[in-house]
C-alpha cells in the first residue's frame, strides 16, 4: 500500500513519464537523455561531474527509491518538503552538481520508517558540528555527499527506531581510504556510502562504514563501465551507488568506481562447522543451545572452554572464524575479549602493589603528588582527590563509557590521547559517590601500571598475570582463547582470599562490582565484554570455569552476555552433565 501511494506521489511530482526508463543495471545517462522526465522511478541518480556543460548520471536500479536530477535549490527544498509529508518514505541522498556555472541537485528517495533530515551545502566545520549533534541525539547519517565545488558537504540523516552504534565516518586521498576500508573489513564492517571528490588536485574519498553482520560488498574501481559490469556478472552482488572524477588529461580515461553490495550473513540451512578439542560427558543438550542460539542470531561463530577442578571438560568452537571465505573457526582461534580485558588490568594492578610498596590503593593519580602528575596541569579541583581504587571500581566521575572518548582518538601517542581527554572532559561528579562505567578509568590504569614499573602494559601483565596467553593490545582488549580465558578466571577463583581479596569485596557504590570484576548474587564472579566484533564472558563459581567467546557483538551493545551469563550459570549448575 505505501508502494502504491509513494508511486501516485511521484507521477505527480515527475512532469512527464518518469517511468520510462529502468535500467537494467549501473547506466550512463546525459542530461538530454532525462531532461524531459527529470527523474526516474525504482532507480537512484548520481551524478558524475564529468563535465560542467554535459553533466553525465549514473542510472542505478532500486527497489527502495527513486530519483530525480537538475532541481534548483528551490526545487530541491519544495521535493524535500513533499517527501516529509509522505509515510514511509525517506531522502536517501542529496547530491550537487553544475551545468553553465550554475548548482543543481539529484533527490534519491527510499522507503523507511521514520523522517528525514537533511544538510545541504555545508561547510566542513558545520559538517562536523552537525555530525557530532546528530550522533549524541542517536540519529543515523545515511549518506554524504561532497558539493560540487569540493568545498562544501550535504548530508542526510535518519530519524528511525533502528539506530546503530556501530558506523564510522571517515574522509581523505582515495588510497588511504581503500586501505582504511580493507582493515575495516576485517573488523566486519562494511562501505555504505562511497563518494569521490578531487581538492588540491589530490583525488580524495568520503567513507560510511557500519557493521556489517556478515554483509558482502565491493568498492570496484575501473575506467570502463561496461567491462565493470561483466567483472561482476558471476557474484550476488549488486551496484548501489556510482562515483566518479574528472579525467586529469584529455586522453586519459575517467576514474569511476561503483559500490556493490550483497545480503548479510545468515545461517539458514547451512550446517554449523564444530571443532571439539575433548569432550567428557555427553554434551548434544549444550550444542544444541548454542547452535539455536547461532541460528537466531546469525552469530558467526562461538567458542566454548570449560574447566571443572581445574581440568578441561569441555571445548568446542562453532561456526566460521571467517564469514566472507567461509574459514571454520577452531579451538585455537583467539577473539578480542573486550572488558573481560578489566579483569586483567585489576590484577595486574594488584602485582604492581605487591611489587612497589610506596603505593597502594588509596595514592591519588592525578596532581603534583599523583603518578599520573604530567596527564593534567593544572587539573580540574575534582580530579586532584580521584585515587588509584576510583578508577578500579569505576567511581572516578568521570568518562563515562557512554560518552565514547576512547573511540574518538585523534593521537597516536597515548598519552596525548590521555592528556586531552583529561584536561577537556571535565568531571561530572566528586569522586567516590557513584558508579559510573569507564573505560578512560582502565586505559589510565595502564598508563599508572607503565609509570610505576618502567615498563609497557603489555609486557609487565604478560609476567605477572598472562604468561600462557599473547596479547593483541591493550586499547582494543586482549586476545584471547576461550581456554585462556578459564585459566585467567582460574587464577582469580585459586587467590580470591588471599591477594586479590580486594578485587571481589563489593565497591562502596555498587554492590553487585568489585575493582574489575562483577559479582553474581550467587558467589559468581564474571566479566562480560562488547565490542564492535566481539562480545565475551568469563566466569567462575567455585571449582567450575566457564568462558564464551563470539566474534560478533550485533545491533545492540550486549546482545549477547545477558544469554551468556546465564549459560554459564548452567554449567557450572551441572545442567549439562546430568
Amino acid at each position: 500500500m505505501v508502494k502504491q501511494i509513494f508511486l501516485f506521489f511521484l507521477l505527480l511530482f515527475f512532469p512527464h513519464n518518469a517511468t520510462d526508463a529502468i535500467p537494467s543495471n549501473v547506466t550512463l545517462l546525459t542530461l538530454g537523455d532525462l531532461w524531459e522526465t527529470r527523474g526516474m522511478i525504482r532507480t537512484h541518480l548520481f551524478p558524475t561531474k564529468t563535465s560542467t556543460v554535459y553533466p553525465e548520471f549514473a542510472a542505478i536500479p532500486s527497489n527502495q527509491g527513486d530519483g530525480r536530477m537538475h532541481l534548483t535549490r528551490a526545487a530541491l527544498d519544495k521535493a524535500i518538503e513533499n517527501v516529509a509529508e509522505m509515510n514511509g518514505v525517506l531522502i536517501h541522498s542529496v547530491c550537487s552538481y553544475r551545468h553553465l556555472n550554475v548548482t543543481f541537485y539529484t533527490l534519491n528517495t527510499m522507503f523507511g520508517i521514520g523522517r528525514s533530515e537533511v544538510l545541504i551545502d555545508a561547510n566542513m566545520t558545520e559538517m562536523e558540528r552537525k555530525m557530532s549533534e546528530m550522533t549524541d541525539r542517536r540519529i543515523k547519517v545515511n549518506f554524504i555527499c561532497v558539493g560540487a565545488n569540493n568545498d562544501t558537504y550535504s548530508a542526510v540523516w535518519h530519524h528511525s527506531p533502528d539506530f546503530v552504534w556501530h558506523f564510522i565516518v571517515d574522509s581523505g586521498p582515495i588510497r588511504e581510504i581503500i586501505e582504511k576500508d580493507r582493515l575495516q573489513m576485517t573488523r566486519g564492517y562494511y562501505a555504505d556510502c562511497f563518494q569521490t571528490y578531487r581538492n588540491d588536485n589530490i583525488s580524495r574519498a568520503i567513507i560510511i562504514w557500519r557493521k556489517g553482520f556478515g554483509k558482502k560488498y565491493r568498492i570496484q574501481y575501473g575506467t570502463e563501465v561496461n567491462e565493470m559490469l561483466t567483472d561482476m556478472q558471476r557474484t550476488d552482488l549488486e551496484p548501489v551507488q556510482f562515483a566518479s572524477l574528472p579525467r586529469l588529461g584529455q586522453k586519459r580515461p575517467f576514474p569511476r568506481w561503483i559500490l556493490w553490495h550483497g545480503d548479510e550473513f545468515t545461517w539458514g540451512n547451512r550446517t554449523i562447522p564444530r571443532d571439539l578439542s575433548r569432550m567428557e560427558h555427553n554434551w548434544e543438550a549444550l550444542n544444541s543451545v548454542i547452535e539455536h542460539r547461532m541460528r537466531s542470531y546469525d552469530i558467526p561463530s562461538i567458542s566454548i572452554h570449560i574447566l571443572r577442578d581445574n581440568k578441561m571438560e569441555y571445548s568446542a568452537s562453532y561456526g566460521f572464524a571467517d564469514i566472507l571465505q567461509a574459514i571454520p573457526v577452531k579451538t585455537t582461534h583467539r577473539y578480542r575479549i573486550a572488558s573481560v580485558s578489566k579483569l586483567v588490568t585489576a590484577m595486574t594492578i594488584g602485582e604492581l602493589l605487591a611489587d612497589y610498596n610506596h603505593i597502594d590503593l588509596l595514592t591519588p593519580v592525578f596532581g603534583p603528588a599523583g603518578i599520573l602528575s604530567d596527564v593534567c596541569s593544572p587539573c580540574h579541583p575534582f580530579l586532584l582527590h580521584v585515587r588509584i581504587i576510583h578508577l578500579l571500581e569505576h567511581s572516578s566521575g568521570a568518562w563515562p563509557h557512554t560518552s565514547k572518548f576512547e573511540f574518538d582518538r585523534m593521537e597516536q601517542n597515548q598519552t596525548e590521547f590521555l592528556m586531552r581527554v583529561v584536561q577537556k572532559e571535565f568531571p561530572i561528579l566528586f569522586p567516590g559517590g557513584r558508579h559510573m562505567y569507564s573505560n578512560i578509568g582502565y586505559i589510565l590504569l595502564g598508563r599508572i601500571i607503565e609509570k610505576v614499573s618502567g615498563r609497557s602494559y603489555e609486557e609487565y601483565a604478560l609476567e605477572k598475570v598472562l604468561e600462557p596467553t599473547r596479547r593483541l593490545n591493550s586499547a582494543a582488549g586482549w586476545a584471547m582463547t576461550a581456554e585462556d580465558v578459564t585459566k585467567v578466571f582460574h587464577h582469580l577463583e585459586e587467590h580470591k582470599l588471599r591477594r586479590f581479596r580486594w578485587i571481589i569485596t563489593p565497591s562502596a557504590v555498587r554492590w553487585n562490582y568489585g575493582r574489575g570484576v562483577q559479582l553474581g548474587n550467587d558467589g559468581s564472579l564474571y566479566h562480560i565484554g562488547s565490542l564492535a566484533g566481539t562480545e565475551a564472558i568469563g566466569y567462575t563459581w567455585q571449582n567450575v570455569q566457564v568462558a564464551i567467546l563470539t566474534n560478533i557483538r550485533g545491533k545492540e551493545q550486549n546482545e549477547q552476555t545477558g544469554w551468556m551469563e546465564k549459560l554459564c550459570r548452567s554449567i557450572a549448575d551441572g545442567r549439562f552433565t546430568r
